[in-house]
Formats: structure tokens, C-alpha cells, sequence
């Protein structure tokens, strides 16, 4: 149904019984991908699914990215960004990035965020003539910082695609963020010189995934695309968020580790649900108030850090300890992202904070054999905000075998 006063060009409906098998989860997978569906909502036994795409001629393509987890390649930082898509239709309740409804002409309120979503077809036109201009100073893109670049409309119009072959064709290295497995289309565009993948990587499931992510891919879907990917160029997962009682289950965060290391990953990064005004008013209007009342409980008033509640210290470093235990007995580096680590790194390209991760703690730790002369060598090479106590909390339970 066309609606011209608001663009919209295509709106879908379609009926799919739910049942709690694995193969009903595949095969609704499978209708995401080529039916470009978005939006459940339970009638019934029922789960009736639309979407409505709008699309857009873009403007500008390339936009500053203040918060971007840094690039692996060449070490170089992240510092723009580039969204194919205004929207996304995984609607994840706890998504940041439902801010962009408070500035965007196609959505009335954060409910918008997955019910519409902007295409910017012309977006790889833009996107190369900025390029031209050398708009981004050879940093690395982060592509898509406010919406997933492979969700299921990217099989139909194929935006992310072409913005791909422009970054190519200008050799421009990339970062990619999703959690789809669809990013496997595009293997002949990525190489290890210029171009990283990194998985959002919750592993919600049942209930809670109903709640929280009902209409993202399941986590077990992205092994067999992080095996392949790895195999062709860098890949890390983003184990975020972490919501208190719901995915921080520590038999869970094990087997987690287990299952990606299995598939070649050498890379974790891992930080919690940040609680700012307007995510807290998204998670009070979509899930029930006993259980937002049970994951609140565990959050500290004390603990706000840019604009945003973050939970207790206890708990945050009782979650950090056990995930750095797993990724380094199974030798993969563990990188966090919680104010108990934060650094400025000197010499630095951009004036802005870096995470400090755990496992640089550890390897000096290792080397040193002593926590005082680790902390010392930290303390020289970078300004940390972090006190020793602080450091022996989160190293104290370390049990590795080459010990």
C-alpha cells in the first residue's frame, strides 16, 4: 500500500505460525531474508509481520563517528561512519540507536526506529564523490553505527553492496558492524588488508529474544558465517549488551567462548546495556514492568558515565573476570568496554578516549610476573583511570595453565 504524503513505496504483510522448534526459527530466518519482513506482533498463535520502506535520496553519506570501537587494521582509528539504511528492522528494544527518530522526517516516535525504514539508494553516488574529496583522511569507515548494513532489505536493494565496490575501488579500509548472517554474499569484497567484520553477538534466546531482539537472527545462526569470514578477513564479536539477568549467565558466556573460538575468532569486545533517558523510556513502553523492575535492580545511581547508567561495579567486574577467564584460556584477547578501564593513549590521532582492555593488564602481568611491576608499566605507557585494587579485582582469579 503506497502512502505519498510519507514516501513510503512498499509495505508488506505476511502470516507465519510460530511454534518453538529450531526449524521454525530456521525457516522464519529464511522468510527474513528473501521476503524482507519486519515487525512481529503476536496475535493469538499467530505472529503477523510488516514493513514499510521509504525511500530516500541521500544528502551526504559520510558522518563523524565520536564512538566507534577502533579499527584492527593497520591500527588505525574509527572516526566516520556510513548507514545505508534510516531505521533497522531487527528492533531491539534496547538499541541506542532508536535516537535518530527524534531527528528523522520518516518517523513520528522510537516505535518508528523498526515499523519504517529509510533506504538511501544513492547513497554509493555520494559516497563517491566524498571520497574524492577526501572527506574521511584515510581512516577507517565504520559501516553501519546506527542501523545493521545486512539487515533483511540489504538482499533486495543491495545498498551496502555498492557501497562496498566504491571503498574498493578507492582502496579505503572498513569496518563492518552486523549481526546478520547475509554479510557471507559479499566474501569477494572483503580482504585482510582493508576490511574487518565484527558480529554483535547477545545469544538471547527463547522468551527473552522475544522480548528483547525478536526480529534479529539468532546468535547460533552467525557461527557458520563467522568461520567462513574469518577465513577471508579479520573478524571480532561484540558481546553486547550484556543485560543483567538475561544473557550473563556464566554457563552461557562459556559456552559463547567456546563456540566462537571454535570458528577462528581471535578478538572479543564486551560491554554492558547502557541505561541513558531515552533507552529507558524505549524498554518502559516495549517490555513489562516486572521484568525491567528485575534488570534495574542491578543498576547503580552512582554509576552514570556519559549521559548513560551503567550497573553496579560488583557485578560489572564479577561478568568482565569470568568472560577474560574463558577468552584467554581458549587465546583470545579480550577487549572491554567499562570506565573502570579507560585511557587516553599518547601519542593519539584524534583527540578522544580509547578503551584499555583487560588483556593488556594480563600480558604485562604475565611477562612481569608481578602486579606491582605491571601496574608500573602501565601506569608509564598510558594514563589510566583505574587504581591497582581495581586491576587485582578483575586479574585475581586468573587460572591459566602456562602459568
Amino acid at each position: 500500500m503506497e502512502n505519498p504524503s510519507r514516501g513510503i513505496t512498499l509495505e508488506i504483510y505476511m502470516i507465519l505460525r510460530f511454534t518453538r522448534s529450531y526449524r521454525a526459527d530456521r525457516i522464519f530466518f529464511q522468510h527474513y531474508l528473501s521476503q524482507r519482513i519486519s515487525t512481529l506482533v503476536l496475535l493469538g498463535n499467530m505472529w503477523v509481520i510488516s514493513l514499510r520502506t521509504v525511500e530516500i535520496e541521500a544528502k551526504s553519506a559520510i558522518s563523524s563517528s565520536k564512538g566507534g570501537i577502533d579499527a584492527f587494521i593497520k591500527g588505525l582509528p574509527t572516526r566516520y561512519s556510513v548507514n545505508p539504511y534510516l531505521g533497522c528492522p531487527h528492533c531491539c528494544k534496547y538499541c541506542y540507536a532508536r535516537f535518530i527518530t527524534k531527528f528523522s522526517k520518516i518517523h513520528d516516535t522510537h516505535k518508528d526506529f523498526c515499523h519504517v525504514i529509510g533506504v538511501k539508494q544513492n547513497l554509493d553516488v555520494i559516497l563517491d564523490k566524498e571520497l574524492r574529496r577526501g572527506r574521511t583522511d584515510g581512516s577507517v569507515l565504520w559501516i553501519g553505527s546506527v542501523t545493521d548494513p545486512y539487515n533483511g532489505l540489504e538482499s533486495r536493494y543491495q545498498v551496502t553492496r555498492r557501497i562496498l565496490q566504491v571503498l574498493n575501488r578507492h582502496k579505503h579500509p572498513f569496518s563492518i558492524y552486523t549481526r546478520s548472517p547475509l554479510v557471507v554474499r559479499d566474501l569477494d569484497l572483503l580482504s585482510k588488508d582493508r576490511s574487518e567484520v565484527i558480529f554483535t553477538f547477545t545469544g538471547i534466546r527463547g522468551a527473552d529474544k522475544r522480548i528483547f531482539e525478536p526480529n534479529s537472527p539468532a546468535s547460533s545462526s552467525l557461527l557458520d558465517p563467522i568461520e567462513q569470514i574469518s577465513q577471508k578477513t579479520n573478524v571480532r564479536v561484540a558481546i553486547l549488551p550484556i543485560i543483567p539477568t538475561v544473557n550473563d549467565d556464566p554457563l552461557f558466556l562459556k559456552e559463547l567462548i567456546r563456540d566462537i573460538s571454535q570458528r577462528g575468532v581471535k578478538n572479543v569486545y564486551a560491554g554492558f546495556l547502557r541505561l541513558n533517558p531515552f533507552t529507558l523510556r524505549v524498554l518502559r513502553d516495549e517490555i513489562s514492568s516486572g521484568r525491567l523492575t528485575d534488570i534495574l535492580s542491578y543498576y547503580d545511581k552512582s554509576e552514570k558515565h556519559a549521559g548513560a547508567y551503567l550497573p553496579n561495579p560488583k557485578y560489572r567486574l564479577s561478568i568482565l573476570r569470568q568472560l577474560f577467564e574463558y577468552s584467554i584460556s581458549r587465546g583470545i584477547g579480550f577487549y572491554v568496554e567499562d570506565p573502570f578501564f579507560l585511557y587516553n593513549r599518547k601519542p593519539t590521532p584524534i583527540d578522544r578516549h580509547y578503551y584499555a582492555t583487560l588483556h593488556d593488564f594480563y600480558s604485562s602481568y604475565v611477562r612481569t610476573k608481578s602486579m606491582d611491576a605491571a601496574y608500573s608499566e602501565i601506569r608509564q605507557k598510558y594514563r589510566v583511570d583505574v587504581s591497582l585494587e581495581d586491576i587485582r579485582m578483575a586479574l585475581r582469579h586468573v587460572r591459566n595453565p602456562a602459568l
